[in-house]
């Protein structure tokens, strides 16, 4: 679809809930079960995994580039977080790294699953970072009609990849 028509389905989607730090924290959670998914096939499963690999790239592209372009600014400049925001786009970096390693590895080496694992742990961290310290600083900083702006802006951005 057209970029405009995706924003207009993004703006739609915003519109739908007040609070973006609980779309953000459910977008962790699917990917996490993604991930348990992933790990739950076998060395003969191999075109599965990749099938299901594409998805987890695709839903992590969008969740990040929502965080990148939208919350950690605002967590820099509103909840004056800096060090933070940088913290956690380091480990964007490091998770779009460990998924190219995983991308390129064949699907049927045994230590492929180990390698996601390494990856699922890091996500997990990295969202409950997020979760309980980050999102309720920013969410903190910000009034009602701000956070409800926030949302909007999240959901147009990851519309754009979804």
């Amino acid at each position: 679809a057209p970029p405009f028509a995706m924003r207009a389905v993004g703006s739609m989607r915003g519109m739908t809930g007040t609070d973006p730090f609980y779309a953000l924290a459910q977008d962790h959670q699917q990917v996490l079960a993604l991930m348990d998914r992933i790990e739950a096939t076998d060395t003969s499963m191999v075109m599965r995994r990749n099938t299901l690999l594409t998805q987890l790239k695709r839903m992590i592209a969008a969740h990040s580039l929502a965080e990148e372009d939208i919350v950690y600014p605002m967590l820099c400049d509103d909840a004056h977080r800096r060090e933070q925001a940088l913290k956690l786009y380091r480990d964007h970096a490091e998770i779009k790294v460990k998924l190219f390693e995983l991308e390129v590895k064949p699907k049927n080496d045994p230590s492929w699953i180990e390698d996601l694992r390494s990856l699922r742990q890091l996500v997990a961290s990295h969202a409950h970072e997020e979760e309980t310290i980050e999102f309720p600083r920013l969410r903190a900083a910000l009034d009602e009609s701000r956070r409800v702006n926030l949302l909007g802006k999240v959901s147009r951005e990851k519309s754009l990849l979804l």
